[in-house]
C-alpha cells in the first residue's frame, strides 16, 4: 500500500505539509498553514488573495490561514502519515530579515483582510512564459514603499543658499506654463551672436 501525498485541491483550502521534521512530524499549532498548501481560484478569491503588507520573513502564512477561516472555510489536511516532509536546511535569504511587526500585523488581520489583498495588489508584468505543465509569470512588486515610491524630497533651499557656489542656475524650457515654473526664473534666454545661448 502506497501512502502518497496528493497535490490536488480539496473542497476547502488544504494544508499539505502537516508533519515536518523540524516540528517532530507534528502540527506545531492548530492554525499552522506553512510549508505547502493548495487552494483553488475560488478559495483564493474568498480570502482576497494573499496579504501585501508583509515584508521580511514570517507571519504571512498564518495570515493566510486566518483568512481561510474569515472567508467561511476551514483548513483540510491529509493524514499525518501522508503529509510528511523533511525540510532542506537553509538560511534566510539576504535582505529577507525577520519581520519584527508580524505579530502586531496578525492581530489586525480581522480588520485588514478585506482591504489588503488581491484587490489592492500592485505589480508590473515583466514576462510570461508558457511551459508544457505550467506558466511562469514574473512580475515587479516594488518595495515596502510601494511599486513606484515617491522620489526623495529635495534638500531645503536654505542649505543651497549656504553654498551658493554649488547652486546651479535653473533652466526653464520655453512655453512652459507659469504654474509649473513657480520659484524659477521665467526669463527667456538672451540670444547672442555666438553659437551659445
Amino acid at each position: 500500500m502506497c501512502l502518497c501525498n496528493t497535490y490536488v485541491c480539496d473542497s476547502n483550502p488544504k494544508h499539505v505539509a502537516i508533519a515536518m521534521d523540524k516540528f517532530g512530524y507534528k502540527l506545531p499549532y492548530k492554525m499552522y498553514f506553512g510549508g505547502v498548501s493548495a487552494l483553488t481560484p475560488l478559495h483564493y478569491l474568498k480570502i482576497n488573495g494573499f496579504p501585501n503588507n508583509y515584508w521580511g520573513w514570517g507571519g504571512e502564512d498564518d495570515d493566510i490561514g486566518l483568512r481561510v477561516s474569515l472567508g467561511g472555510m476551514y483548513i483540510s489536511r491529509p493524514s499525518v502519515k501522508v503529509g510528511r516532509y523533511k525540510m532542506i536546511k537553509h538560511k534566510l535569504d539576504k535582505g529577507n530579515d525577520v519581520n519584527p511587526k508580524r505579530f502586531n500585523m496578525l492581530a489586525k488581520t480581522r480588520q485588514t483582510w478585506k482591504s489588503d489583498g488581491m484587490n489592492t495588489a500592485e505589480y508590473e508584468l515583466i514576462s510570461r512564459e508558457y511551459m508544457p505543465l505550467y506558466t511562469n509569470i514574473t512580475v515587479n512588486i516594488g518595495t515596502e514603499a510601494g511599486l513606484h515610491p515617491p522620489p526623495p524630497p529635495h534638500p531645503p533651499e536654505k542649505a543651497a543658499e549656504k553654498h551658493p557656489e554649488k547652486k546651479a542656475p535653473a533652466e526653464v524650457p520655453v512655453n512652459v506654463p507659469a504654474k509649473i515654473t513657480e520659484g524659477y526664473t521665467n526669463k527667456k534666454p538672451t540670444q547672442k551672436t555666438s553659437n551659445h545661448v
